[in-house]
């Protein structure tokens, strides 16, 4: 994708994000550049818009609107969030089924999470009971310790306790946000949203300032349901918003799932099993249920450290005991510590996407622990691994690398160029860094 492709779905997302007309005109021409291109005057005198549609394409096509999208992408630029757009590779393609798929997304993160091989959402009230936020910590803990990577919407209850178990597990979660990326709305989650930008990513088809409203959040719903190869709604009441998420997920083909009642009843998850919902009483069985395969026991038989007081590992619930603790298992396994200490293991391993291995479970789904150690001119520097621990295929800016790590700029600035000596960082224009891209997974 060329930059001039890259700012054409950037003026369409800023002057008809909300008009599916544009949409079902790009569809036919094959792209934004193409539309663009188009002389709206003509289109509308071939009564191929209408007068509101006219003056956004107008818009689209302005010098105002070629100094807005300049301004986006240095904000950008200097928070290092990748602009997404419907030519880009790490846009989901079935995105583009939907009615009104986005124009944009913004990313924070790692955006090669957002085309995982399996996906779920996991959804459900914020006002949610302890015992719900605990089934939720435990079915995103086990599906993200089977390799699927957990959709939900960054918010307080069902959602956070999601997150935090997919945090816990292996493979990283998705946080789809009804706010803009640098809005400020509910600080009680900003450290969450923090880690999940640090070990996933977190999107949002809003402006990077952006302020929540009533409308944004339903919309925020449609892409959530989309991304995940199904749904479960944890706890609901019968009107809550959790419900239009799984409407949405069942007008895209996507299986809904409520935990079974001999675990956990709302009147929500009721209301959607007399529709045709299914029950599910493990992360195990709700894994077969999304792929298809049976799950491997080995990779469940770890209890996760838990994040917060509210995701109780002790809690025990039908269903789980041969989950977590195995069939013929008498003893609790010792707990480990998810996030990975690379300190402890300088000479280790190197996984796929540059991260040192160490002695617990991987946390990305797309590593590969078993390659070789590609550093072999001098020990790792412990400055160079708190900075490769953060990295991810994604750039990100040298401001974000410093705050992730928690290292001075003069630290980090010659970590990265030690890094980028050996091999392993690439540096972009704009103090961006990357871990480094062969040419064939380059955009």
């Amino acid at each position: 994708m060329s930059r001039i492709d890259g700012e054409n779905w950037l003026r369409l997302h800023l002057a008809a994000r909300d008009t599916v007309r544009v949409r079902s005109l790009i569809k036919k021409y094959g792209t934004a550049t193409e539309l663009i291109e188009k002389d709206p005057n003509r289109l509308f005198s071939e009564g191929e818009i209408d007068g509101a549609t006219l003056g956004k394409l107008v818009y689209a096509r302005s010098a105002e609107m070629q100094k807005r999208v300049g301004e986006t992408v240095e904000l950008c630029r200097k928070k290092g969030w990748r602009i997404i757009t419907p030519q880009s590779r790490f846009y989901p393609e079935r995105l583009l089924k939907l009615r009104r798929f986005p124009f944009v997304l913004y990313a924070d993160g790692d955006a090669e999470l957002l085309n995982a091989p399996l996906k779920c959402s996991i959804v459900g009230t914020r006002d949610s009971s302890q015992k719900a936020r605990t089934v939720a910590f435990k079915f995103a803990y086990g599906l993200s310790q089977l390799g699927v990577a957990v959709v939900s919407g960054g918010a307080l209850g069902i959602d956070a306790a999601s997150h935090e178990g997919a945090l816990a597990g292996r493979t990283g979660t998705i946080g789809v946000l009804g706010a803009g990326l640098g809005s400020g709305y509910l600080q009680k989650n900003a450290e969450l949203r923090f880690r999940i930008s640090g070990h996933g990513v977190l999107i949002s088809e809003l402006e990077p300032f952006e302020a929540p409203s009533k409308y944004t959040f339903p919309e925020r719903n449609r892409i959530i349901a989309s991304l995940g190869d199904a749904c479960l709604v944890v706890e609901s009441g019968v009107n809550g918003g959790s419900l239009i998420t799984a409407d949405r997920a069942h007008e895209s083909g996507r299986p809904i799932f409520v935990p079974s009642k001999k675990i956990i009843v709302s009147d929500g998850c009721e209301r959607l099993l007399a529709v045709g919902a299914s029950e599910t009483d493990s992360p195990a069985d709700l894994f077969k249920g999304i792929s298809g395969r049976e799950a491997d026991e080995a990779v469940l038989r770890t209890v996760p450290e838990s994040a917060a007081p509210d995701y109780d590992v002790d809690f025990e619930l039908p269903g789980f005991k041969r989950f977590f603790f195995g069939e013929k298992t008498d003893n609790r396994p010792s707990v480990h510590n998810s996030r990975i200490n690379i300190k402890k293991e300088k000479n280790g391993k190197t996984s796929e996407n540059g991260e040192m291995a160490s002695s617990v479970p991987e946390k990305r789904l797309f590593a590969k622990p078993d390659e070789p150690n590609i550093f072999t001119v001098a020990p790792i520097t412990d400055g160079e691994s708190e900075v490769l621990h953060v990295l991810t295929k994604t750039p990100v800016s040298l401001d974000k690398i410093v705050e992730l790590t928690g290292l001075g700029t003069d630290v980090v600035s010659s970590s990265l160029t030690l890094l980028e000596l050996r091999g392993t960082v690439s540096s972009y224009y704009g103090n961006l860094y990357s871990l480094k891209t062969t040419p064939a997974e380059a955009d």
